[in-house]
C-alpha cells in the first residue's frame, strides 16, 4: 500500500477530568516538538475531538507523513524478551487478542489502528498506549499487531526485510523475447512497405512494441515489488532480541515494519536452497490450520487477518487502510487464486525458536539466533490451496481440484466444508441472510478506503 498517507491521533483532552494518568506531561511535549517542524504544516494542525471509551477528548489527526513531525517523539518502549520461543499458551492468547480487536471492530467500538490499540478494548493497554501513535496500512497491520502483542507478551518477534523478486524462467524469458522481436519487425515493416495506414498505423505499431519493451524490462528488473511475476524473497531479517546483541526498542521496530513491509512482503511461497525463509506458511485447509490470527494475502496487494470462524465455516477478516481506519469483512470469491509462486491465500506465522542465547543478569535475553521450522516440519503445512487435495501428485495450479464430504466442488465452496463444525446442518434462510450481510459490510468498507484514498488523492 501506498504509505505517504498516514492517519492516528493523539490525545488532548476536554477535561481535566477526562486526563488520564501522565497526559499532562505528554501534553507539555506537543508545543517543544512542533517547534522543531515546519511552520506551515503545523500552524494549521489542530486538535479534532473523538469519542474513546465514551469519554469525549481532543486528539491531533495526522493525515500525512509531514504532519507526524508536529507530534512528540513516541514513548521510550525497550523490549524485552523472556522466552525463547512462543508457546502453545501463546498462541492461543494471540488469538485471543485478535479475536479481542477484531470483535470490537465489528461492534463498531474503535474505528482505526490507534483507537482500538488505545482504547480499554485493548487487553494489553497501558500508559505507553495512550502516550504512543499507532499507524499501520493494509499490509503493515499483521506484522504491526503481531510485533505488539509478542512486546508486550516479551516474546521473540523476527520478521523478513530486503525484498528483492524472483528471476524470471528462462521459459518466460524466450517468449517475451520472441514477442518484442515479432513487435520490432512489424513496426519496421511499416516503411518497408510503404507506410500502409499512414501516421496512426505507425503509431499504433510502435506503441506495441513500447509495450513489450516495457514488459520485458520489468521482468528482468520489476519496478514494483508488489507485484512481481514470480513473487519474491528475503535478504534478510530483523530480529528481537538482535543477534548481535544491539538493544531493540518496540517503536525502532515499528518504524522499519512502516518502512520495509509491503505487500510485496507477503508475496512468497517456496524458497530454494540457501534462501531466508519467508514469515510464513501455506496452511491446511482446517480448523487446526486455519484460526484466528491467520493471515490472508490477496494478489492483487491487500492484506487482511482472521478474527473469528462461525460454526457453518465463515470466516470473517479484519484490515486496514491507508488513511489507519479499520474495517470487517467476510472471506469470499474477492480472494481470487493466483500463481502459487504468489503465495496468496492462507497464511500463517512460521514457527521459531531461539538458540545461542545470551542472558543478563535477570535472565532477560540480551543477545540469540532464531532458527525456523522448515514447511515439512511443521504438522499443518500444506499446499492444497494451491494444488488441490484430490490428486497429491497434482503439480499444476491449472489442475487443482478439492474433494470433500465425498464430492467435487470448488475452492470458495470447500474452504467453507472444511471448516464448517462437524454436524453441522445449513440453514439456507440464514446463510443468505448471512451472505447478505457479508456483501453489504464488503461494499461499505470498499465505500470507505475508496473514499478515503479519492479525499487524500491516493488514487492519482
Amino acid at each position: 500500500m501506498n504509505k505517504s498517507v498516514l492517519t492516528s491521533f493523539l490525545w488532548i483532552p476536554l477535561q481535566m477530568g477526562l486526563l488520564v494518568p501522565g497526559f499532562q506531561a505528554m501534553a507539555q511535549l506537543v508545543p517543544s516538538s512542533m517547534e522543531t517542524a515546519s511552520t506551515d504544516v503545523c500552524s494549521q494542525f489542530v486538535p479534532t475531538e473523538v469519542i474513546v471509551d465514551g469519554q469525549r477528548t481532543m486528539r491531533y489527526q495526522v493525515t500525512n507523513g509531514e504532519q507526524l513531525r508536529c507530534l512528540p517523539d513516541q514513548p521510550y518502549a525497550p523490549w524485552t524478551v523472556s522466552k525463547d520461543s512462543w508457546s502453545i499458551q501463546d498462541e492461543a492468547s494471540w488469538q485471543n487478542f485478535v479475536y479481542t480487536i477484531g470483535k470490537a471492530i465489528e461492534r463498531g467500538q474503535c474505528s482505526t489502528v490507534d483507537s482500538c490499540l488505545v482504547s480499554s478494548i485493548n487487553p494489553y493497554r497501558d500508559q505507553m498506549d495512550i502516550q504512543a501513535i499507532h499507524f499501520a496500512d493494509c499490509a503493515d497491520f499483521p506484522m504491526y499487531l503481531r510485533a505488539y502483542f509478542a512486546f508486550k507478551n516479551q516474546l521473540p518477534f523476527s520478521m523478513g526485510s530486503t525484498i528483492q523478486a524472483n528471476p524470471p524462467t528462462s521459459d518466460q524469458m524466450l517468449e517475451i523475447n520472441q514477442k518484442v522481436a515479432q513487435a520490432q519487425k512489424r513496426y519496421d515493416s511499416f516503411f518497408a512497405m510503404g507506410s500502409p495506414g499512414g501516421e496512426e498505423e505507425r503509431l499504433k505499431r510502435l506503441d506495441d512494441l513500447q509495450k513489450l519493451v516495457q514488459q520485458q524490462q520489468d521482468m528482468s528488473n520489476p519496478k514494483d515489488l508488489r507485484y512481481t511475476k514470480n513473487g519474491n524473497f528475503f535478504n534478510s531479517r530483523i530480529n528481537v532480541p538482535s543477534t548481535n546483541g544491539v538493544r531493540r526498542d518496540f517503536f525502532q521496530i515499528v518504524r522499519m515494519i512502516n518502512d520495509q513491509i509491503s505487500s510485496g512482503s507477503y508475496r512468497m511461497l517456496l524458497t530454494a536452497p540457501g534462501q531466508v525463509l519467508p514469515d510464513f506458511y501455506s496452511p491446511v485447509i482446517n480448523r487446526q490450520g486455519i484460526q484466528r490470527g491467520t493471515v490472508v494475502y490477496k494478489p492483487t496487494g491487500h492484506l487482511s487477518i482472521v478474527y473469528d470462524i462461525t460454526d457453518n465455516g465463515e470466516i470473517h477478516l479484519i484490515d486496514a487502510h491507508p488513511d489507519n481506519s479499520v474495517t470487517k469483512l467476510t472471506y469470499s470469491k474477492e480472494y481470487m487464486r493466483s500463481l502459487p509462486s504468489h503465495g496468496a491465500g492462507f497464511k500463517n506465522w512460521r514457527p521459531f525458536r531461539l538458540n545461542d542465547i545470551r542472558r543478563d543478569y535477570q535472565g532477560n535475553i540480551l543477545m540469540a539466533r532464531p532458527v525456523f521450522d522448515q514447511d515439512n516440519d511443521i504438522p499443518t503445512f500444506s499446499l492444497e490451496q494451491y494444488f488441490g487435495n484430490a490428486d497429491v501428485t497434482n503439480s499444476n495450479a491449472n489442475n487443482a481440484k478439492w474433494i470433500a464430504a465425498g464430492r467435487s466442488m470448488d475452492w470458495y465452496d470447500y474452504v467453507q466444508v472444511r471448516l464448517a463444525k462437524e454436524g453441522y446442518r445449513q440453514d439456507i434462510l440464514a446463510q443468505f441472510k448471512s451472505d447478505l450481510d457479508a456483501l453489504c459490510g464488503d461494499l461499505k468498507g470498499r465505500a470507505t478506503a475508496v473514499q478515503t484514498a479519492v479525499a487524500a488523492g491516493i488514487q492519482r
